[in-house]
């Protein structure tokens, strides 16, 4: 539904009528309106201009409830916007730490691995030494068998 206010800009008032009539005794908008012209301006001129005032009043009262809510908006978004800046930082710094921790891992298993091939080698070294004792412990006991019976002709 029109304000007044709106109501009172849309009808003509007396000198707009004579500005838009060609001849004075011809009126150029319907008669209604014309009739209606009589008494608008008295209408909105009296006390259509406190309605216009308390509408406006209305409306600047929208408009700053509105700027209020946007303000509280803002607000609520600069801090959420700060707190995730803050758990960005969070995650950064364990992001470090977890990268820090991984390189002494890999250097870890790299010392493992170091050693593991270490032992390898030793133990490929004790199998060579093993196949080379091999012969000689037999050689060995082959001749242990005739020193024993050597050994045993002198038994008392």
């Amino acid at each position: 539904m029109p304000l007044l206010s709106e109501l009172c800009n849309l009808l003509p008032t007396k000198p707009a009528h004579r500005r838009f009539t060609f001849f004075r005794h011809i009126p150029v908008v319907p008669a209604k309106r014309v009739a209606a012209s009589r008494w608008w301006p008295e209408r909105c001129g009296r006390w259509g201009s406190a309605v216009a005032a308390k509408d406006i009043k209305r409306l600047i009262e929208q408009a700053v409830a509105q700027v209020e809510s946007g303000v509280e908006s803002a607000t609520g978004t600069s801090q959420s916007i700060l707190k995730i800046m803050g758990m960005v930082g969070e995650l950064a710094e364990f992001i470090d730490i977890l990268a820090l921790a991984s390189s002494e891992q890999m250097q870890g298993i790299s010392q493992v691995s170091v050693a593991v091939s270490q032992m390898d080698g030793l133990t490929q070294n004790n199998a060579a030494l093993v196949e080379e004792a091999s012969p000689v412990s037999r050689s060995l006991s082959e001749q242990a068998h005739p020193l024993r019976g050597m050994v045993e002709a002198f038994r008392v």
